[in-house]
């Protein structure tokens, strides 16, 4: 009986130790897929993601689209219907993906035909009574929200909503494990923000709250609960900013009007913004390679390419990728001279 309790820990033991291995080299092979996808290079890409995919049985769904873009690309066909499958059975609106120009051939070919004609027998892999559980909590999130004047008549009211929001949301977990994509699903219409984002996004700012909120989050980042860039993300809106991903710079204007006379630069109404791409320069970059390190991220400047990748390939731009805070600028002086840095070789990137 000792021996067989003893074999019994030892594979624990094993299985414990072997899933943050796994799951680092599942994060590996991803960032090198997306990479690959940068530089043009599609079969390596494919190649990546199959190997990624064998760490992960059921990868997050943003690693799903995009494997299923590239190999859509490759016209490996069988392969991008067993890849939409599994994001159909989580959520994904097969409306959704029908509009979806990158999907085109797919559609047309005949793996498309039988995808379209088979997917409605297909049954959710979510636990749905988990997922209406995080529904309810994000209705109570938006039931003042999307009242006229929200902001100024009924601030009070939303606060309280977001504090209890995010008490009952810590509860769940507790009771039910942590909602992950398996357990409760996607969006319809969304690969990247889990279902309970706004609940994050929107927690009423304690310090208790705030210190426990962040370890549990970081937690089941590292638990593999929670896809790492969406994760750290999560962080960021958590602690009030971050540079763990790539700066956005935003130029806004504000009618004097509006300005705060305690405070004559506080930013309150935007009228126009221009954004691009603000770059890290020595240290800074060493600091946060640091940080996105200990969550299994790309380095900064891997992001960085992947972000200016998406800014000029918006049909084959990457999920997720590239997603970061903004730096507000009140002056156009301001603005203009920040934009010089907005570099990649001698062409300044911008968006609108």
């Amino acid at each position: 009986m000792r021996s067989r309790l003893t074999i019994l820990f030892i594979l624990l033991s094993l299985g414990c130790f072997a899933q943050p291995e796994t799951l680092s080299k599942y994060y590996r092979f991803i960032h090198s897929a997306e990479l690959a996808i940068v530089y043009g290079k599609p079969d390596s890409s494919a190649f990546y993601y199959t190997e990624a995919f064998r760490n992960r049985p059921l990868p997050f769904a943003r690693d799903l689209r995009n494997a299923s873009i590239v190999n859509t690309r490759l016209n490996k066909f069988d392969i991008v219907y067993a890849q939409l499958e599994k994001l159909v059975r989580l959520g994904l609106s097969v409306d959704q993906l029908k509009t979806d120009t990158v999907y085109s051939r797919f559609f047309r070919s005949a793996y498309g035909r039988n995808f379209l004609k088979h997917c409605s027998q297909w049954k959710p892999i979510y636990q749905k009574a988990y997922r209406n559980k995080i529904r309810e909590l994000i209705a109570l999130d938006q039931s003042l929200r999307r009242k006229a004047n929200a902001y100024t008549h009924h601030m009070d009211s939303i606060r309280a909503i977001d504090k209890r929001n995010i008490l009952s949301f810590v509860q769940m977990i507790r009771e039910r494990g942590f909602p992950t994509e398996s357990a409760v699903g996607i969006e319809a219409t969304n690969v990247i923000n889990p279902l309970y984002f706004a609940v994050i996004a929107h927690q009423s700012s304690g310090y208790t709250q705030y210190d426990s909120l962040y370890a549990l989050i970081r937690h089941h980042i590292l638990e593999g609960n929670i896809e790492n860039k969406m994760g750290a993300y999560m962080l960021e809106r958590i602690n009030g900013g971050s540079v763990l991903n790539v700066i956005k710079l935003q130029y806004v204007t504000v009618r004097d009007s509006t300005r705060s006379a305690a405070n004559p630069h506080n930013v309150v109404v935007k009228e126009s913004s221009d954004w691009g791409i603000f770059p890290l320069t020595g240290e800074l970059v060493a600091k946060e390679d640091l940080k996105r390190q200990e969550l299994m991220l790309d380095n900064y400047k891997e992001n960085l390419l992947k972000a200016l990748f998406n800014l000029s390939n918006r049909e084959y731009a990457l999920a997720g990728s590239g997603e970061g805070a903004y730096i507000n600028y009140t002056s156009l002086e301001g603005y203009k001279k920040e934009s010089e840095k907005l570099l990649t070789g001698s062409r300044i990137i911008e968006g609108r």
